[in-house]
Order: C-alpha cells, then structure tokens, then sequence
C-alpha cells in the first residue's frame, strides 16, 4: 500500500500513459506472439502464423488479459519487437506494472530499450514515441525513483532507477 501522496501520483500517471498512447498502434509492426517466432528464426509463414494469434485490437486489451506476462516469456519479447511493437506493448507493461507492481525487469526494457546514450532515435526502440508518450514514460520512471527506496525487491536487484531517470528521462520530464 502506498502513502496517499504516492497513490495519487500512481494514479495520474496510470492517466497519463493511458491518454499519451491512446492512439498507439501495432499496426505494421511486430506482434507479441511473432517476437517469438523472431526469436525462433522462423519463417516468413511461421511469422504470419504466430502474428495471426495476436487477436487484440489495442495495447489495453493486452495490459488487461491476465494470460499476457512479459516476465514469464522464455522466448521472444521486448527484445525482438521493432519500434511500432514497442511502442505498442511498453504502456501495456508500464499500466500492469502500476495496477500490479513494478519490476526490475521492466526497468531494464526501458533502458536497455533506449539502447546507447548517443544513438539516433531512429536507431533506438522509443524512436516512434511522440513527445508526451515520452513525457509520460518520464514520470513514470520518476515515480518509480521515489517508491525505489520502500521496495525491496527494487533493493534488492540493485535497480538504479534514479540513474535510469538521470542519464536519459529527466530531459523528457518538463
């Protein structure tokens, strides 16, 4: 449970991520499913195929379906989605994480998601997000730096919230 202060700004930002990515789409980009045919070299056939299971129309959908856990994945994920993907699946994991917990694991798509601190946004997973999207994920890490110390799972993994927020999400937190 967290202090009032705390909830009410879990709150705004699970409102914030929700009307930033409103209009996020997957179409034209990799499917959750088809990450683990990436994974698998497969085919273009077995790509269609596991893209084809993919039956959501919308990223809530997919922050909402119980079955949905990238923690759990053992093939595939954030790691082979290309930039529409992950602009897609990112606020799913982001609104799960505050309706549920956060994770050290999401921490690490996000930064291993922008990639090298000098690369292009072109050349990086957030090169798709428009500048609220990137606002909206920039308060997000902020909130995480300031729940960071009562976590002790955050402790525990060492999770540098605060470094992740200071090498690259402060210049998006206006």
């Amino acid at each position: 449970m967290l202090p009032p202060d705390l909830e009410q700004r879990r709150v705004a930002i699970l409102a914030e991520i929700e009307a930033a990515f409103r209009s996020a789409s997957r179409r034209g980009g990799v499917s959750w499913n088809e990450t683990g045919a990436i994974d698998d070299y497969g085919s273009e056939q077995y790509r269609a195929a596991a893209r084809a299971v993919d039956k959501d129309t919308h990223w809530t959908e997919v922050a909402a379906d119980p079955n949905w856990n990238p923690e759990e994945q053992h093939w595939g994920g954030f790691s082979f989605l290309d930039q529409v993907g992950f602009r897609y699946y990112l606020p799913a994991y982001i609104v799960r994480a505050l309706r549920t917990r956060l994770s050290y694991d999401l921490f690490l798509t996000i930064e291993y998601g922008w990639g090298q601190p000098d690369w292009p946004p072109e050349q990086n997973n957030f090169g798709l997000f428009d500048a609220r999207q990137l606002r909206a994920v920039a308060a997000f890490v902020r909130f995480a730096v300031a729940i960071e110390p009562s976590d002790p799972d955050f402790r525990t993994a060492g999770m540098p919230c605060a470094r992740l927020y200071e090498s690259t999400w402060r210049k998006f937190d206006l």
